[in-house]
């Protein structure tokens, strides 16, 4: 299963800079096409783009490698805000039933992905009563100690949530496969078979255990298990640069963007200029810093966006330490298909603002404009994190 998620991460990621491809040159489009059935064929390609995004997405969680932001969460209020969102995925044919402990100790997860979770385990719910029936959400604290071994987790205390379903059960034979990705029992256009394999990436990205109990023709529980947050998220400010930065108005602003894929490059490129930033551009990290050498001197970079991951000796993660080793007032914002701890000699406090692909024109410029604004304050910034993710 390890080898299938690493392939599975390198093929997303490949996806993801195809899809980045796809959109950005759809979104191009849109201005400059008119006429009611081309703009029909273009939201045809913009929606089918969407979901290869959303399935590479899941994919991605799968293989854990996702990037997450946890934080505490109260999981009960969590439910609670996402109730409408269950109900309206359940339809009428499925009654609700909450029983939530408040006051129960936070747990730490990404609560965006954790509401994911919740809403795909409750499809499968769904789907498994297509006649109707009953699906129950409990929390609650639970101590693990002798048998926290067995459960591949530390002792301790845990948050749970449980999701039971008045289903069809699964076989055994079923159940052994049931993270499997693409493994599915539904008619072929019903599911991809990566809803409960997306669930058990996120799960034990998060540190904690998926459990699944089930019977045939008494329905099944799904239960997630979450480590409960013990310490303060730490915060590490950025120094202040000793050189100042001469004002300039946001669209003034210079741009090293570095990038191996030529499509993907000259997309940006074309996003940032007609935006009215001015651009430099590579497609190696080693002719990135070659590049910022040369015209930082005459034409200072105010921000590099850089891909995450690029072939050569020098990443994304190496060539910023480089940068803001020279400059320490540039600012970084980078990008990837997808989210690994890349080198383990990589700066460990060096701020990890990660633009995932595929992006919207949209998405770009705002984060280039958030990195352009924030790179000479003193503010908490992205750290490394054990969860394999981006931690506030």
């Amino acid at each position: 299963m390890e080898s299938i998620g690493q392939l599975t991460a390198g093929l997303a990621h490949d996806f993801n800079n195809l899809l980045q491809i796809v959109n950005g040159n759809l979104e191009m489009l849109e201005g400059k096409v008119a006429g009611d059935r081309p703009q029909a064929y273009l939201e045809r390609a913009r929606s089918a783009a969407e979901r290869g995004a959303k399935l590479t997405g899941q994919l991605l969680a799968f293989a854990r490698k996702t990037r997450l932001t946890p934080r505490a969460v109260d999981i009960s209020d969590c439910v609670t805000g996402f109730v409408d969102v269950l109900e309206s995925s359940l339809g009428r044919s499925v009654e609700l039933h909450l029983s939530l402990r408040r006051n129960l100790p936070k747990a730490l997860l990404d609560a965006e992905q954790f509401e994911m979770a919740i809403l795909n385990i409750a499809i499968n719910a769904r789907d498994a009563m297509p006649k109707g029936g009953l699906l129950t959400i409990t929390t609650s604290k639970i101590h693990l100690n002798g048998d926290a071994p067995m459960r591949q987790l530390s002792p301790g205390d845990y948050i749970a949530i449980e999701l039971s379903d008045e289903g069809e059960g699964m076989a055994d034979h079923v159940a052994a496969r049931a993270v499997e990705p693409f493994f599915t029992t539904k008619a072929t256009g019903k599911g991809t078979g990566l809803g409960l394999a997306m669930v058990s990436g996120f799960v034990q990205q998060s540190r904690g255990r998926l459990e699944i109990d089930t019977k045939p023709g008494e329905g099944t529980t799904v239960r997630m298990l979450f480590p409960i947050a013990t310490e303060p998220e730490s915060v590490h400010a950025v120094p202040e640069t000793s050189r100042a930065v001469s004002p300039r108005l946001p669209g003034a602003a210079h741009i090293l963007i570095v990038e191996d894929s030529a499509d993907v490059l000259a997309l940006a490129k074309e996003n940032l200029t007609d935006a009215g930033y001015r651009v430099s551009a590579a497609e190696t990290g080693d002719l990135g810093l070659a590049l910022f050498e040369q015209v930082h001197p005459i034409d200072p970079v105010d921000l590099l966006f850089t891909d995450l991951v690029m072939p050569g000796g020098m990443n994304g993660i190496m060539l910023a330490q480089e940068i803001m080793s020279r400059a320490p007032e540039v600012a970084v914002l980078m990008t990837t298909g997808y989210n690994e701890e890349l080198v383990s000699e990589g700066p460990q406090h060096l701020g990890r603002d990660v633009l995932g692909k595929p992006y919207r024109k949209a998405e770009l410029l705002d984060r280039v404009a958030q990195a352009l604004s924030n790179r000479n304050r003193t503010a908490k910034r992205r750290t490394p994190s054990d969860f394999g993710a981006a931690e506030e």
